[in-house]
């Protein structure tokens, strides 16, 4: 090999290195996406976490609509009696019960708004699942003239050194895995 090629070779590995130790240290970063809620005419807090209920509730009672659908409902401390626990008329509580993955969680959803005529929806869940959530709910709601906006709760999860904590670890290559696989199959 060349001298020349070496150094070309050398340069293209450094360059590598350093984009992927770039990633490697911002990864947790880049799954968390912040975002302003816009008042709309539902609130839907996917399952599970009782976190994620207490956020959804909490804007709601700001008014940022009148009805929460909790997707997934009724599983584990998922719950209607939960919310109600927490404020909320049962009237003001949709439950959906069948969905079983992001994607569902946006199939269902959708199917409920063009039911109840609604138009517009703050979606609520975790903050390190939020850009996988946003991904798919804008490709199920892809030309349907409903729009919207997204709520992040904050998670126990530490993204910013996720290499100091096991359980933070798992969770961000466990959500990566996830998001890739939803890049690929929508």
């Amino acid at each position: 090999m060349t001298r020349k090629k070496r150094r070309l070779l050398t340069g293209f590995s450094i360059f590598g290195a350093g984009l992927l130790a770039a990633f490697l240290l911002n990864a947790g970063d880049l799954l968390l996406l912040e975002e302003r809620p816009e008042p709309s005419d539902v609130i839907v807090v996917l399952s599970p976490g009782t976190e994620r209920i207490e956020a959804g509730v909490r804007l709601w009672k700001e008014h940022y609509a009148d009805k929460i659908i909790l997707t997934r409902a009724n599983t584990g401390t998922f719950t209607v009696q939960k919310t109600e626990a927490l404020g909320v008329p049962e009237e003001d509580i949709i439950a959906e019960e069948q969905a079983h993955s992001t994607y569902t969680n946006a199939t269902y959803t959708k199917e409920l708004m063009k039911e109840r005529g609604d138009q517009s929806a703050v979606i609520v869940t975790s903050d390190y699942h939020m850009r996988r959530t946003k991904f798919i709910f804008e490709k199920v709601f892809q030309g349907s003239g409903m729009s919207l906006s997204y709520f992040s709760v904050p998670s126990r999860y530490e993204f910013t050194a996720w290499w100091n904590d096991a359980e933070s670890k798992i969770m961000l290559w466990k959500e990566y895995t996830k998001l890739a696989g939803y890049y690929v199959l929508y």
